[in-house]
């Protein structure tokens, strides 16, 4: 399930573009979406902005669904020499039971993926360039969900081997692997 900046009925006037330095600065768009951009990220000003907007966005895959607009963090294409950290929040209740949130960024490929999980009420994640963004989860049963439940197996798989006093995860893997998966 998908949610992203705003809601597509009544889309906001265009954010102002905020010129950025090398000194860095944070961009804000709609219904809290935040592009902060480090010191020493760029080489020469620049301007952004984060408008609701899908335009020229690449279709979604069939395997997800939209519950509101793109976030079009743009200019486009822009690349840091240190990751900037976008958010992006979103609405949980639209989020099924059982359902992992996800933050997906198209590529350079323009192919959306996914690039961090939930924290919180939104998706918080380090990037080195500019895209589109959108919040959501595979659709259950689809080739997409069971890539990210095999993602989601080895973090558990891992936190396991790193921290085996973790209850939580050490049971979560042992009815993982009596269930053969």
């Amino acid at each position: 399930m998908l949610t992203a900046c705003g809601d597509s009925d009544d889309d906001p006037p265009l954010p102002q573009d905020t010129v950025v330095g090398a000194a860095g600065d944070t961009v804000t768009g709609p219904n809290g979406a935040m592009l902060v951009i480090p010191p020493g990220a760029l080489a020469s000003d620049t301007s952004f902005n984060i408008p609701q907007s899908d335009a020229g966005a690449p279709a979604l895959p069939g395997t997800l669904s939209v519950y509101g607009q793109t976030c079009a963090i743009t200019p486009h294409g822009t690349s840091f020499a240190v990751p900037a950290t976008v958010t992006v929040p979103f609405d949980s209740a639209l989020v099924p039971a059982g359902g992992v949130p996800l933050l997906y960024k198209t590529n350079a490929l323009n192919q959306w993926e996914p690039v961090a999980t939930v924290d919180g009420s939104t998706m918080v994640a380090q990037i080195s360039g500019l895209s589109w963004s959108v919040v959501g989860a595979p659709n259950r049963g689809s080739r997409a969900d069971a890539i990210v439940d095999q993602r989601r197996r080895r973090v558990r798989v891992g936190l396991c081997a790193r921290n085996p006093g973790d209850a939580d995860a050490v049971r979560w893997l042992a009815r993982r692997r009596l269930a053969g998966l």
